[in-house]
């Protein structure tokens, strides 16, 4: 089974459909799935919840990142993103896992960032 990240560029259009579209219908859904990247998805314009939901069964591996204004990366649950939505719509979806990844943190120590997300995420029931 092959995983495919995504960042921006797979929501561009591509003809008349999406770049993630194209792939969605070139690779069978039993061997080709989606680590979608949330903050990556924001950047692109794209609601992340809603590709979850649309890629529902070929969404093993989220990517959980915040994002805020200017294209920043957020510690999870400080920036924009609904990631009350997001997670339900993962479970609904079957996703297996969800990853905390933070690229950039804004010159922090990565250790507080991911124990501030941890806190988050613990708070959310997880």
């Amino acid at each position: 089974y092959m995983m495919h990240h995504t960042h921006d560029q797979e929501f561009q259009k591509l003809g008349d459909k999406l770049v993630i579209e194209h792939l969605m219908e070139l690779f069978p859904e039993d061997c080709y799935g989606f680590t979608l990247d949330t903050y990556w998805l924001q950047a692109a314009g794209a609601d992340s919840a809603q590709w979850i939901e649309r890629l529902k069964g070929r969404v093993l591996c989220i990517h959980l990142k915040d994002f805020s204004y200017g294209r920043k990366m957020e510690v999870i649950g400080e920036g924009n993103m609904n990631f009350e939505r997001i997670i339900a719509k993962a479970e609904e979806a079957g996703t297996k896992y969800m990853l905390v990844e933070q690229d950039d943190c804004n010159g922090e120590n990565p250790f507080d960032c991911l124990k501030r997300s941890y806190d988050y995420l613990h708070a959310l029931g997880f």
